[in-house]
Parts: C-alpha cells; sequence; structure tokens
C-alpha cells in the first residue's frame, strides 16, 4: 500500500455514528456501496485509514495501482474532469443514503444511512487525488479543527431530524447533513462574573487552601516550641519524655541481652550432645555394588517444524512438488458470512494440504467451533506461487468466501499473502509443516 495523505490527531474532528468514528467503519462502507451500487470505481473512493498511535496521527493509504497525483496539481482541463467525476459519485453516495433510510425499518439501516453520508465529505480540496485514473480521497469523514474551539467528535445519532428546503425555486442538489452544534465563541468575563466565579471555587480547592494554612501554622508552632519551650527538634522528641523513653530503652537492651545469652547456652548444649552421639558407618548396597554411577538424562532436543520455502528452480520448471502434504499457518483473521450479513469471528487456522504433485489438495479453516473446507489449485504466474481457493460452506451453516494466496521468494524466506474480495488489504501468512491434517 502507499501513502496518500496524513494528519496530526488534534488537527481533524472526525464524525461519529453512535459513538464510534465513520473511518473505522470503513470495510461497511465499501460492502455497502459494491452491494447496493455495483459500481467498485465508488467503492474505491473511499482511502484505507489507519492510525498511528506513535506519531499521534491519523494516515489514509491506496492500494491501486498507478502514479498518485494531488487535485491541486493537475492541469485545469484533468482537474474539471475529475471534478465532475467526483461529484457524479458523492451525488450517487448521497442517493443512497437517501434509499435506506426511505426503506429503514430498523435502527441498523438508519445507522448504515448515517454511515454513507458521513463519510462523503472531506476537509479541503488538499485531500483530493487521482491514483492512475480513479478519483480517490484521504480524511473522509472529517472536517478540519478550528484554531478557535477545542476538537471535539461530531456525535451522530440514529435519528435524523427533518431540515426544511428553501423557500424559492432553487434546491440543493445533495441532502443536508446533520449538523452538530458548535459552542459559541467565549466573551471577555466582567468584574461581577470574575467575582462569582471565585465564590463558585470547588470544594476541593478551598480544602486544599485550608490544608496548606493549617500545615503552615503547625510548622511555624514547631519553630517557636523548639526556640523557646525547650523543643528538640531535631530528635522530635518533648524534654519531659526523654527521661521515659531512656527507661524504655534501657529495659529492651537488657532483654535483648539475656536473650543472646540463652541462644548462646542452647548452642554449647546442642554441640555437647551432637559429640556425644556415635558416627553412623555407612552399609554398602549389594545390589549396587559395580553399577555404573547416574548419569542425568538429556531430554531430546525439539525440531522446529521447518516452514514453506520455494527452491531456486521450482517456477522456472513450474515444479509444484514441493507443497506435498500439509502446511497450516495459525492466529489468521477470517470473515464469516450468513447470507448476505457479514459476520467477524476469532482468529482461525488455515491448513493447506496438497497431493504428491503439489497442484491440487483441499483447504481447511478451523476455529475452536467452526471448521470449513474445500478444494485448492495451484499455478505458476509472473514469477510467483498461486493457490486460488474458490468459496466454502462451514460446520455452522455459513459460508467462507473465495481467497488467493500468493507466494514469493524474498531474501532467504517464502512471504505468503491472502487477499478475500472486498478486502482492505492483504493479509500476510507464515506457514509451517504439520504431519497430519
Amino acid at each position: 500500500m502507499r501513502r496518500l495523505k496524513s494528519f496530526s490527531r488534534t488537527s481533524l474532528r472526525f464524525s461519529s455514528v453512535s459513538g464510534q468514528r465513520v473511518l473505522s467503519s470503513h470495510q461497511q462502507l465499501r460492502s455497502l456501496v459494491l452491494k447496493r451500487l455495483k459500481r467498485r470505481d465508488i467503492a474505491d473512493l473511499f482511502s484505507i485509514p489507519e492510525e498511528d498511535s506513535g506519531k499521534q496521527e491519523f494516515v489514509w493509504y491506496t492500494d491501486l495501482p498507478g502514479k498518485i497525483v494531488a487535485f491541486d496539481a493537475l492541469d485545469p482541463e484533468s482537474r474539471s474532469r475529475h471534478e465532475a467525476e467526483l461529484t457524479e459519485r458523492l451525488s450517487a453516495v448521497k442517493e443512497l443514503a437517501k434509499a435506506i433510510r426511505s426503506e429503514a425499518v430498523a435502527d441498523r439501516r438508519s445507522l448504515e444511512a448515517e454511515i454513507i453520508d458521513a463519510a462523503a465529505s472531506v476537509p479541503d480540496d488538499s485531500c483530493k487525488f487521482v491514483v492512475g485514473d480513479q478519483v480517490v480521497l484521504a480524511a473522509w469523514g472529517s472536517s478540519l479543527v478550528s484554531t478557535e474551539r477545542p476538537p471535539v467528535d461530531v456525535v451522530w445519532t440514529g435519528q435524523v431530524a427533518e431540515v426544511a428546503p428553501p423557500e424559492g425555486p432553487a434546491e440543493s442538489a445533495a441532502a443536508p447533513l446533520p449538523v452538530a452544534s458548535v459552542p459559541a465563541s467565549p466573551k471577555v468575563p466582567q468584574p461581577r462574573e470574575r467575582l462569582r466565579f471565585f465564590l463558585g471555587l470547588p470544594t476541593f480547592l478551598l480544602w486544599l487552601g485550608g490544608s496548606l494554612l493549617v500545615l503552615l501554622l503547625a510548622i511555624l508552632l514547631a519553630l517557636l516550641l523548639s526556640r523557646f519551650g525547650g523543643w528538640d527538634f531535631k530528635g522530635w522528641s518533648l524534654p519531659w519524655f526523654s527521661s521515659g523513653e531512656r527507661a524504655i530503652e534501657t529495659a529492651n537492651a537488657t532483654k535483648e541481652k539475656e536473650l543472646r545469652n540463652e541462644i548462646d547456652t542452647l548452642k554449647e548444649q546442642l554441640e555437647a550432645k551432637l559429640q556425644s552421639c556415635p558416627v553412623p558407618v555407612p552399609v554398602p548396597d549389594p545390589s549396587r555394588q559395580g553399577a555404573a554411577p547416574p548419569t542425568l538424562q538429556t531430554p531430546p532436543v525439539q525440531t522446529p517444524a521447518p516452514t514453506l520455502a520455494i527452491p531456486s528452480d521450482a517456477i522456472a520448471r513450474k515444479d509444484a512438488s514441493f507443497l506435498a502434504g500439509c502446511w497450516n499457518a495459525p492466529d489468521v483473521p477470517v470473515t464469516f458470512s450468513v447470507g448476505t450479513r457479514l459476520e467477524t469471528s476469532a482468529n482461525a487456522e488455515a491448513i493447506l494440504c496438497f497431493k504428491p504433485d503439489g497442484k491440487t489438495g483441499r483447504r481447511t479453516i478451523r476455529t475452536p467451533t467452526v471448521t470449513c473446507e474445500g478444494p485448492l489449485s495451484t499455478e505458476f504466474q509472473n514469477g510467483n506461487v498461486r493457490i486460488q481457493a474458490p468459496r466454502m460452506t462451514c460446520s455452522n451453516k455459513t459460508t467462507f468466501s473465495e481467497a488467493t494466496i500468493v507466494c514469493r521468494p524474498r531474501d532467504s524466506q517464502t512471504i505468503c499473502e491472502a487477499t478475500q474480495p472486498g478486502g482492505s488489504r492483504p493479509i500476510e501468512m507464515t506457514f509451517t509443516k504439520r504431519d497430519r491434517p
């Protein structure tokens, strides 16, 4: 993937639906557009967002091929043409939102319309790009934060307020978007308002000020007593208690001395009794005579399972026999579907088992509760090994989509990437040998 644009976290205000930022619904947004409009050019309009927590910024990427050119760098004719394309596609997006909202019978449909409506906006023209011949938007679903007010998220509700159309013959082409309330500019407080502010200070601040005052008075009193009242400030003791403390210390020292003397006496008695005891003579064990001394058993060294590697001449000869057997990749994120509804489960284990020639085999996707199985085939293309796996049925009546796994040599390793239809980015996988399916 290639980087389009980035913004710091404090420079953007993100539109949200039900408390969740719209940019988190990128996959759902693409699925809605592809399902309802059947237009990939509109689905590719929304770039891939990622949050870089280390740099405190958001970055937008694209996986489309071709040269990346900003709208501002286009010549007037090309820019006019692409502006017209962008306007047409955003109008189609807004019409889709209006259609979903008109047929909404549940909150889920209403939320889908809110996501589409909120995504069809960018902060400014610097977020508009042309990748190859495709218009792509960065920072969609957000706006720039004004320097006059703090950055806050716009919270969208599930219900959309009806906006009265403007009077007159002219009507807006796009459906109106809900507008978040913006706090008014702060005004300069007057003297009477300042007085009310100080009188209304929180109780915690008043308590803290009182505690500091008491502490200062205590320190002042201690200094006065140390100078005029005979207070031993270094030892934190009063002179009329010093004699009692010394008596206690003397008694403790006497008790400690008595206990040490008693311990020394008990040690001497124990040593005397041990010296009077006879020394035991070891009796040899006849069963162990002549036997070799015991040795420590070294546990066998477990050899790690080999990882999938493409031989140097396999691609040239188009020989897939090195795939024979079973290979697995643990912790692979998977998505199941029931009808038209997507359900995301926990990470799964992907197992590929090939016949001796490596050209055909079976694919297994396994979670603690679901198992999916289907065929697969191998081919060589563009110097890579491509494994095609069609759609398959799972044990819980769901279906698992088709996938293309491309393996290519990189340095001394073999890197495999799996791509599913509608996926935002390939999933990198590492396969290791296993003994059984």
